[in-house]
């Protein structure tokens, strides 16, 4: 897998132990394992936390992570679907 991009569950924290990129989504109400205010974690030196700025909505943490995914190499953005917000593929490596 070239980018892992999920909430926190044991996905998120198997990832980044493997090494692989690993985008995490955080609840503006977290854990002290996040610490406060940092894009980055002590824990996994492949992981970019992604910070909930607002209690109950994701719409700006969502439009920054379409626009960063849409700088990757080889991403193809499609329209979205119903039901989608975010239609992005990024082809894994050969």
């Amino acid at each position: 897998m070239d980018l892992v991009v999920t909430v926190d569950t044991s996905v998120a924290h198997l990832s980044a132990a493997l090494g692989r990129p690993t985008w995490t989504l955080i609840p503006y109400s977290t854990d002290w394992r996040w610490r406060m205010k940092r894009t980055d974690t002590p824990w996994y030196e492949s992981m970019r936390l992604i910070r909930q700025n607002v209690p109950g909505s994701w719409q700006n943490e969502l439009a920054t992570l379409e626009a960063d995914l849409r700088k990757l190499p080889d991403c193809h953005a499609r329209p979205a679907q119903a039901g989608m917000e975010l239609a992005i593929a990024v082809p894994l490596a050969a």
